[in-house]
């Protein structure tokens, strides 16, 4: 079975004491159950080798080949026994990583970009969600048809972490946010909703979460967002060199294990709710909060069919540059430093019939 930690929130120089849920300790601690022998696993014989993987939620749709890949028994046939963790608030994902608590993290380009910036060692190995975790959007019968659009407009916001976003967009159109007037809304998908309609706001700054609620109170949302800002992928796949090494062969393992499922479940959505509704049901207590959560889940995740983790260059530069507007880095980061995508084609070596036939011929 897939293991379900918790670590608590902790700074960089306090993880090495983090311990997981009922206090069993976080495994993985100094890369020593990292895998150099998963080699040796992935034909069923002898031992899995444990990987642990950081997700910044507790079991959700949006890391649904976790529970998918374990329930296919897609990790068991590599040889890897997949161990999920997810963090207390305030806990810095890349610090636990470069302690060597956990062995994969799953980081969004932010704290990516942090990270290497505070001088942490690790690098970027699968793009997990193709789209930024965050836009801009208007009602579909709204005149707004682009960014350009927005000047004079009111924009409601989120809160104020995605003021930066705003602007970012705002600049690659050529306006600034002095163009427009904005109004911190909050995230209630009703209070949202009703501005949009009543006209209090023209287009809102928010997340996925939030998008899915709008849709959940009835209100169809086009994206606005200037699609090479849209493509700054929200979640990756991150490791250590060092633990890299330790893990061997398990790595590229388990990234294969990994775009199997994923795989699957983008060719079958119910098959994902299915098990999902198991691993986490508190995000199906209300079916429609749930289905439309699972909508916002595969979209982040379309990819493939062949090229599943691949890694954006060109988007991950427009996500150095607005991490630069943002203050959120000091000085420029070389993408060519952190992306490394010497995994891939294991990853992506895989037979795509014969995952979808183990589904039960999903996508057939």
């Amino acid at each position: 079975m897939v293991a379900l930690l918790a670590l608590t929130a902790c700074s960089g120089s306090e993880a090495d004491d983090a311990d997981g849920a009922g206090g069993g300790e976080v495994a993985s601690e100094g890369g020593d159950d990292a895998g150099a022998d998963a080699g040796d696993e992935g034909d069923g014989g002898g031992e899995p080798t444990t990987i642990t993987l950081l997700s910044p939620v507790p079991p959700s749709v949006f890391f649904f080949p976790a529970f998918v890949g374990e329930e296919l028994g897609f990790f068991a046939e590599e040889g890897i026994e997949l161990e999920y963790e997810s963090i207390g608030e305030g806990v810095s994902m890349t610090s636990l990583l470069v302690n060597g608590r956990v062995d994969v993290a799953a980081p969004g380009a932010t704290e990516v970009f942090q990270g290497l910036d505070a001088g942490q060692e690790f690098d970027v190995i699968y793009d997990y969600y193709t789209q930024a975790v965050e836009g801009i959007v208007v009602p579909t019968d709204s005149d707004i048809e682009s960014m350009e659009d927005l000047e004079g407009a009111t924009v409601g916001l989120a809160g104020d972490e995605v003021r930066s976003l705003l602007a970012f967009s705002l600049d690659q159109v050529g306006l600034s946010i002095d163009d427009v007037e904005t109004a911190n809304v909050g995230t209630s998908g009703s209070v949202i909703a009703n501005s949009l309609e009543q006209g209090d706001i023209d287009a809102f700054v928010g997340g996925v979460l939030d998008f899915a609620s709008l849709q959940v109170a009835g209100l169809e949302l086009r994206d606005i967002t200037p699609d090479e800002v849209g493509r700054v992928p929200g979640a990756s796949f991150a490791v250590t060199p060092d633990g890299a090494e330790e893990m061997g062969d398990a790595l590229p393992a388990f990234l294969r294990a990994w775009s199997r499922a994923l795989h699957v479940g983008l060719q079958d959505p119910a098959l994902v709710e299915e098990i999902m509704r198991e691993a986490s049901p508190e995000e199906w207590e209300d079916p429609e909060v749930g289905a439309a959560t699972l909508d916002v889940a595969i979209q982040l995740q379309e990819q493939g069919p062949e090229d599943y983790g691949s890694l954006d260059d060109e988007a991950w530069a427009v996500g150095v540059e607005q991490a630069l507007v943002a203050g959120d880095v000091e000085s420029e980061l070389a993408t060519d430093e952190f992306l490394d995508g010497q995994y891939l084609d294991a990853a992506n070596d895989f037979d795509r019939d014969e995952a979808e036939t183990a589904a039960g011929g999903s996508g057939s």
